[in-house]
């Protein structure tokens, strides 16, 4: 059966019934989209969906190897070895884990197009991008780690500490995405899910910004968990020049691939208004550079982690592995030596300090409570009443990384904690109060923006409604988690007994 020409960007009822819609003619001939093939593109390119599906599923059957090579590897090396010891969570074995979920889903979507329903044919679609921004927002925390955290031997193998609630709470929001596709799709089966597609693109491009903000400060400014408080930098004499630019390679090479998938994505988001409009040799090269940049970005994490055995050598988990030697963070030596304590002015300080017990939050001179000295200051900062001391604590603790330590003289509090925390302290008017703010703010901001997605049909004010929805959503659930991390720090210093470094401070 033929088909008759029509000039290319004709979007009549005629030109789109021609061909399943799933291609142009040319001479009476049915040219189809790669993803197609037949007389009148009425099939699905076998050759094509298998090539696909074989990539991906290489790659997944690549990383499940990595992981189990990984875990007998961390088996061997325990002195009491325990299979459950040996799979406990690290960065390594998620990475693993979820570039093997992702592949084999989308290896899944090119093996069987015509068995499986529409609906889950794009479920299996949407479900890699949420994957992919997983594995590289935990890379991205790993590295902020890395940068901010001093101290921290990363060349053994382990999982995020400090900014595991941040990777927590993004992830949550594609995911979130995922499952309303689905309640969308099973809503309005009628209408099309593509501005999806832009909300994972926006996501996936603030998961690159990160990627690069956190990439070139340590592997292109090579700083990071190298440079300490005392001035040791790295330079040219104990820098790794090969392993810096594999570094180099890496970070540029994922962030080029994900920015492509970042505007394949929106140009999918926008594909009704150019699709039929460009010839099928156009949309081909559209679909193949597509399929390999998602490839490439899957293919990258088991290249980046290719010794299973030794995560210290891989330069995606340890950078110090761009150094040729290892920087201890030891002071400089003083070459003056240390000035002799005065002792008439000790005397005079002791003098002033036992003349005046002042309470230096509260003073409150009747006040029956006892006074402390839980620090090293002296004079009339020294002096304070227990239950001053520990409400101030509770009013300045931001959040869960406040130290407890005296403002002036930086010295820690000796504290005694109780396995019992106080909720009522932690948990106050004032913090549910803001909780139910923030949440009904959520609430206002996604109805707002579902209504305004079923009113308007056109898919960019959709994709910009959806983009601002998320990206609000984004900032008050920040908000709502660190409101829950205060109360609970709240609640753990209330609890707190401090103890005094006096014994002869009584009233």
């Amino acid at each position: 059966m033929g088909c008759s020409s029509i000039p290319v960007g004709d979007i009549s009822p005629e030109n789109e019934a021609q061909c399943s819609g799933r291609g142009d003619c040319l001479n009476g001939t049915c040219l189809c989209e790669i993803r197609y093939s037949g007389e009148e593109c009425s099939g699905f390119n076998l050759p094509y969906h298998a090539g696909i599906s074989a990539v991906f599923y290489f790659v997944g059957f690549v990383s499940l190897v990595q992981l189990l090579i990984c875990i007998i590897a961390e088996y061997q090396r325990l002195k009491q070895p325990s299979f459950l010891r040996a799979c406990r969570l690290t960065t390594q074995k998620l990475l693993y884990f979820f570039v093997f979920v992702a592949a084999v889903l989308r290896g899944a979507y090119f093996t069987t197009p015509e068995t499986l329903q529409p609906a889950w044919v794009s479920y299996l679609m949407s479900l890699y991008y949420p994957l992919v921004m997983t594995c590289a927002s935990l890379v991205v925390c790993l590295w902020a780690e890395i940068f901010h955290l001093q101290g921290i031997r990363w060349e053994r193998s382990q999982f995020l500490s400090k900014s595991f609630l941040g990777f927590l709470a993004f992830n949550l929001l594609p995911y979130s995405l995922f499952l309303a596709e689905i309640a969308y799709s099973h809503l309005f089966s009628g209408r099309s899910t593509s501005f999806f597609n832009g909300c994972y693109a926006v996501l996936l491009l603030i998961v690159v910004i990160f990627f690069l903000i956190y990439g070139v400060e340590v592997f292109f400014k090579v700083r990071g968990g190298f440079v300490y408080d005392f001035g040791v930098v790295p330079n040219s004499e104990n820098v790794n020049a090969s392993q810096l630019h594999q570094s180099r390679f890496g970070l540029l090479s994922q962030a080029i691939m994900m920015i492509v998938i970042v505007g394949f994505l929106t140009s999918e988001t926008l594909g009704d208004f150019w699709k039929k409009k460009v010839p099928v040799y156009s949309r081909n090269w559209h679909d193949i550079v597509f399929r390999l940049a998602e490839v490439g970005v899957a293919l990258w994490f088991p290249c980046c982690l290719w010794n299973s055995m030794a995560p210290e050598q891989l330069w995606i988990l340890n950078p110090r592995k761009l150094l040729t030697r290892q920087i201890d963070p030891v002071a400089p030596e003083s070459t003056e030596a240390p000035a002799e304590p005065s002792t008439s002015a000790t005397a005079e300080e002791g003098q002033s300090f036992l003349a005046k017990k002042d309470c230096w939050i509260c003073y409150d001179t009747d006040k029956p409570e006892p006074l402390i000295q839980p620090c090293k200051c002296i004079g009339d900062v020294s002096s304070v009443h227990h239950e001053c001391l520990r409400r101030w604590l509770v009013d300045s603790c931001a959040n869960s990384d406040a130290v407890l330590k005296c403002k002036v003289c930086d010295s820690p509090y000796e504290i005694e904690r109780s396995n019992r925390l106080d909720w009522e302290k932690g948990f106050t008017i004032q913090h549910w109060a803001k909780t139910i703010i923030i949440v009904t703010l959520m609430c206002i901001t996604g109805a707002g923006a579902w209504v305004i997605i079923q009113l308007n049909e056109d898919s960019f004010v959709r994709v910009l409604v959806a983009g601002f929805a998320i990206i609000i959503g984004y900032i008050l659930f920040k908000m709502l988690g660190e409101n829950t991390v205060t109360a609970i720090q709240r609640a753990k210093v209330s609890s707190i007994y401090i103890v005094t470094s006096v014994n002869d401070l009584q009233t």
